[in-house]
């Protein structure tokens, strides 16, 4: 299928401004410094010949490179965001400089202008009406899309579903954190048509009155903060199951009934309960994991709303509240249980959690965050390193290295709050810095919201969808399958 206009616009001018970043990119490590950013700004200062050109991006420029000096350089993904905000800056200000600028951003570096409309990007008065941000990173590693919650998020879900109704595609829930009351969020997405990205279904499509920043479902969240939000099984016709556990120590399942969701009480723990995980393997769906912060790992049979087991994470003296745990998904009577005082231990349920083998210790650095693809297992940690793990070479050693795949940094000591895991190689992190990172062979800045942090990922592997919720009160979506194939990073 031929590119449209403005598929051929992304792709050429996005080429364009890549190999212009890496002339300026002196290490060669998707960073532009500050020095570097500013012989670029020279050189294309110095390249105006027009006084009305020249003073009109002195006037967008001034703003973004103080920007830049404070940030002490620029990513690639910000270089790319910064020439569509030039071009956005330029068609409010009407007249020919909206032409005249795209033309000199090419011409100066010696690429050719395309004539005949070629160069014209999407109208945003058309992509609004899709109830989607038009400030999307239409230029960045992967197409990306905002949606405002006006809630800090705390946690992010996407299941497969078609809604009560028969409409929608995809299933989202949020949870919220640190508001005077936080709730759980629920609504559908359907694709935009626009290179993938999701648009939430307004409220009124499901005669809801109230309907919140989703438009399905807003539910009163008496137990604290969200700590974990988590999807039964991945249901079609039906209303979706919601598992949540609050910063009360509460675990509790949310299920509709007939147009509205009630509560039903699982188990509580001692301090807050941080993190859920449902037994995705057949026959084993109805069995639901929570961990907290009392160091207690509990299994709920949730068809008859009962505890079946329950035990400490054991260890050092210290605190050893638990932060993650997973079903594995190669041994399904196992857990895997990430603590905040002795390291990632597998448990066997059979045992009644008796035993325990460590597959990764160091006790100075709390694991925060896990995810599976099934085969391979991510952790994210306290001090910003992300580990990916063989689950067929788990050790029962105290050797860290005995079946690492690949060990990358978020950040220096920046709290790796959730991470995910795509199949084909590419890894995820979050953290309190506000940062979304795709890992490989190189890393990539998917996502910045300057230092508000970003508290969860998820993906929907069929959509191929990463969604990212943080403190700015935004979901992120970014259509992976969508990324510029020079940057596709994998293993």
């Amino acid at each position: 299928m031929p590119l449209s206009a403005a598929e051929v616009l992304n792709r050429r001018t996005m080429n364009a401004i890549d190999e212009i970043f890496e002339r300026y990119d002196t290490d060669g490590d998707s960073w532009m410094s500050y020095d570097d950013a500013a012989r670029w700004m020279k050189f294309v200062e110095d390249s105006f010949v027009d006084r009305e050109l020249h003073r009109e991006w002195k006037t967008f420029m001034g703003y973004q490179m103080q920007r830049i000096q404070a940030a002490h350089g620029v990513s690639l993904g910000d270089f790319r965001g910064l020439h569509q905000d030039l071009l956005r800056y330029t068609k409010k200000v009407g007249g020919n400089l909206h032409d005249a600028i795209e033309r000199h951003l090419f011409t100066q570096h010696g690429y050719e202008w395309i004539e005949e409309g070629v160069n014209k990007g999407p109208d945003p008065a058309s992509l609004a009406e899709l109830s989607i941000d038009v400030g999307g990173d239409e230029g960045g590693v992967c197409p990306s899309v905002t949606h405002f919650v006006g809630e800090r998020i705390s946690s992010c879900k996407m299941t497969r579903n078609r809604g009560p109704h028969g409409m929608g595609e995809l299933a989202i829930a949020v949870g919220t954190s640190g508001e005077a009351r936080n709730h759980i969020h629920l609504g559908w997405l359907v694709s935009s048509e626009r290179g993938g990205l999701p648009r939430v279904l307004p409220g009124a499509r499901f005669g809801v009155q109230n309907g919140g920043p989703l438009g399905g479902c807003k539910i009163d969240f008496p137990h604290g903060d969200v700590m974990d939000l988590q999807f039964a099984v991945e249901h079609v016709d039906k209303m979706p199951v919601m598992a949540c556990a609050g910063s009360t120590g509460a675990v509790s399942l949310y299920v509709c009934d007939q147009d509205s969701y009630g509560e039903r009480p699982l188990g509580k723990h001692v301090g807050a309960a941080n993190t859920l995980a449902w037994n995705a393997n057949p026959g084993m769906q109805h069995l639901l994991l929570s961990g907290g912060d009392d160091g207690r790992v509990a299994v709920y049979d949730v068809s008859k709303s009962q505890l079946v087991l329950s035990n400490t994470s054991g260890g050092q003296e210290e605190s050893t509240g638990v932060n993650s745990v997973l079903w594995h998904p190669q041994k399904p009577e196992s857990i895997l249980v990430a603590t905040s005082g002795d390291g990632c231990k597998l448990f066997d349920a059979r045992q009644n959690m008796a035993a325990s083998r460590v597959f990764k210790r160091d006790a100075a650095v709390p694991v925060l965050s896990m995810a599976t693809d099934g085969e391979r297992l991510i952790t994210g940690c306290a001090d910003g390193r992300v580990t990916l793990l063989d689950l067929r070479m788990l050790s029962s050693n105290d050797d860290s290295a005995a079946g690492v795949l690949a060990s990358r940094v978020h950040a220096n000591q920046v709290p790796v709050w959730s991470v995910a895991i795509r199949p084909g190689g590419q890894f995820y992190s979050a953290g309190a810095d506000g940062r979304v990172v795709q890992h490989g062979e190189r890393s990539w800045k998917l996502v910045d919201t300057y230092n508000l942090s970003i508290n969860c990922l998820d993906i929907q592997q069929q959509s191929d969808l990463l969604v990212a919720g943080s403190d700015a009160e935004e979901l992120v979506f970014l259509h992976l399958f969508g990324q510029r194939e020079h940057a596709v990073a994998t293993i």
